[in-house]
């Protein structure tokens, strides 16, 4: 299959991703495959100018990495939970307990000790942080 990138055509099959990475990442091997192929076809009276590829390709590496982070502390934040008193929303009211356990896989999630009952939540579930005087410690939207 080709593909139309501006004036220039691009075979799909050489942006194939790698099988270490995922059909929605750009890996840096994809990106020279496409700079070449974009080198090769293009016009020779009309270049195109490579910076603006670059940019674009440089810009897409920083926003990546800035999501591996940003999950990377999500994680972090759920593990720093654990033993710790929670307030967090439950039906429209916010209920207080202890994290007893964290999961990590996917989106990270919390299990929270109510009373006699145990409640997976979502991270985002969780509203605050309390000391054991019960005083916040910390208090998110």
């Amino acid at each position: 299959m080709t593909m139309v990138v501006g004036t220039t055509s691009v075979d799909s099959m050489a942006l194939a991703p790698t099988n270490q990475t995922s059909q929605t990442e750009l890996t840096s091997q994809d990106f020279w495959k496409l700079l070449v192929s974009q080198l090769q076809t293009q016009d020779p009276f009309e270049p195109a100018g490579t910076e603006a590829m670059l940019e674009q390709f440089l810009a897409l590496q920083s926003a990546g990495q800035m999501e591996q982070i940003s999950a990377g502390l999500e994680k972090l934040q759920a593990l720093l939970l654990l033993g710790q008193s929670v307030g967090a929303t439950l039906g429209g009211a916010t209920q207080n307990g202890t994290v007893v356990g964290v999961s990590l896989s996917g989106d990270p999630s919390v299990t929270v000790q109510l009373g006699e009952n145990l409640v997976t939540l979502p991270l985002s579930d969780v509203s605050e942080a309390k000391s054991t005087t019960g005083q916040p410690l910390a208090t998110w939207a």
